[in-house]
């Protein structure tokens, strides 16, 4: 009984521990921000999980003193080059944990953040298996490196016209709209992507003189330009019921593109060159300039090059050979979306090849399990049924032995009975010859008369048929006695059988 328990523990521990294997699994992501010298900069970190909702992280952080200072952080305390991060203030209960920490830039280049140690756990408190632990790789340049331009490439406005027409150069502007119009609609571009705009005084233009201030905000974060926009509000001016209906004119409109000069320049290492496009070398005006075509074109109509503009800004631009035009380059978002989409269903092809193969593991090991489980209850069964049988065969062997002993004992005392009367038992033969030499006898005596010698000879038959059948009773017992015999060899035989099976006597 204890190994049968003992057996059943082990195979429930067996499961239990296949089951337990199959905890959740995560990846621990890091943003990549640039910031200038001196600047504060935030770096996000985000803790997600297919499998399941997560409920708090015990995550270990670590970091160069000498490049950053760290101010503050999400759940998060420390310094000195190492941050802990305890609980989950974002996202508790969810499949994504979201931190921020926050730093002050100290000294020029790239310098990383990484984990040092991680804990992460779901709404069950289980620890989630962490796949992928990323890192951030903050990148601190100073206001030279940085560009210095803060100049807008175009300014749209509606209702009314700008006055003189808009130049990066021209700080300042009038323009005149009606009664009804209660603020701008602007659409103001930076020549630098990298720089920031702010708008102030677009909203309740008053009556008469108004100022609009468009503030454009370098990417080196000291250099600043402000536009300055003087609204006349007045009566007779350009309707906003009137600035979305204007008649839309095609045929005879020219356009001409400002003239511009761009050097064209080697990328550095740490360029990335746009996704699609291989190395060429390119005829531009008899010059043969290093640049890059689309590599699934075979009548080339456009290339990109790596260039510097008067502002001293770095960029690719694209090039018509057939029109020789010029502008920046820029990617095609309907085929970015196409290659996200892409990407994505990449991923999800992935995922999904995960999670056959982790269902297939689990099944094969399942079956294992269960294969095993039958395998060791059928033996079991076996194992009692055997045990069951042998008793019930000892049992019966007994009771042979038994009834052996009371037929032998019975055999014993009739010999006994007959050796008292000293009787042996004759054949029928001999005992009817000696009966009638006998009654011969009788006969031939003086003085025996025929009832006499009548009344001897039966009384000796009935002795005589007395003997027979103490006789046929002597032959019974011998045969009951050699049947018996054969019941003892045969129980002596079974009894060996028994032992030799090592099936125990009850």
């Amino acid at each position: 009984m204890n190994k049968n328990k003992l057996t059943l523990f082990t195979v429930f521990f067996i499961f239990l521990a296949a089951f337990s294997s199959y905890a959740a699994s995560g990846s621990i992501t890091f943003s990549d921000p640039s910031v200038t010298l001196g600047n504060e900069v935030n770096v996000s970190m985000k803790i997600k999980s297919e499998d399941g909702a997560l409920s708090r992280a015990d995550i270990g952080i670590s970091y160069d003193v000498n490049a950053l200072e760290f101010i503050s952080g999400t759940d998060a305390e420390g310094g000195s080059g190492s941050i802990h991060i305890q609980g989950a203030s974002n996202g508790a209960g969810t499949g994504t944990l979201s931190y921020n920490l926050r730093f002050r830039a100290l000294a020029a280049g790239s310098t990383p953040v990484r984990i040092s140690s991680q804990q992460v756990f779901d709404t069950n408190e289980a620890q989630v298996n962490i796949t992928h632990e990323g890192s951030s790789a903050v990148k601190i340049v100073t206001e030279a490196m940085a560009s210095n331009d803060a100049s807008l490439q175009s300014l749209d406005v509606s209702p009314g016209t700008l006055s003189p027409g808009f130049s990066q150069n021209i700080m300042n502007y009038s323009i005149t709209v009606g009664t009804d119009v209660g603020e701008l609609q602007m659409n103001p571009v930076p020549s630098n992507s990298s720089a920031v705009i702010s708008v102030d005084g677009n909203g309740n233009l008053a009556m008469g003189e108004n100022h609009v201030i468009i503030t454009v905000t370098a990417p080196d974060g000291s250099t600043k330009n402000q536009y300055d926009l003087r609204v006349i509000k007045q009566e007779g001016g350009p309707s906003a019921a009137n600035s979305g209906n204007n008649e839309t004119t095609n045929e005879g409109v020219k356009l001409s593109g400002k003239a511009k000069n761009i050097t064209i320049m080697n990328p550095g290492m740490d360029v990335e060159i746009p996704e699609g496009f291989v190395g060429s070398n390119i005829d531009i005006d008899g010059h043969q300039v290093k640049g890059w075509i689309w590599k699934t074109d075979t009548d080339h109509q456009y290339c990109i090059f790596y260039g510097m503009n008067d502002a001293g800004d770095l960029e690719f631009y694209r090039y018509d050979l057939g029109e020789k035009t010029l502008q920046r380059y820029f990617k095609d978002p309907v085929g970015e979306d196409i290659q996200q989409k892409a990407n994505d269903y990449s991923d999800l092809i992935d995922k999904y090849d995960s999670l056959v193969s982790r269902y297939n593991f689990q099944f094969i090991l399942s079956c294992i399990l269960g294969t095993t489980s039958l395998l060791l209850a059928l033996f079991l069964i076996i194992h009692f049924i055997t045990k069951k049988k042998g008793k019930n065969e000892t049992g019966q062997v007994s009771l042979s032995n038994n009834s052996f002993q009371e037929r032998t004992t019975s055999a014993e005392r009739i010999r006994s009975d007959h050796s008292e009367r000293n009787y042996e038992p004759k054949t029928w033969a001999e005992e009817f010859n000696q009966t009638k030499s006998f009654d011969r006898g009788m006969m031939n005596e003086p003085g025996n008369s025929s009832e006499a010698i009548s009344s001897r000879s039966m009384r000796r038959s009935e002795r005589d048929m007395n003997n027979a059948d103490d006789l046929n009773t002597d032959k019974r017992m011998m045969e009951e006695i050699k049947r018996q015999e054969a019941d003892r060899q045969e129980a002596s035989r079974l009894a060996r059988d028994l032992e030799e099976l090592g099936v125990e006597e009850l």
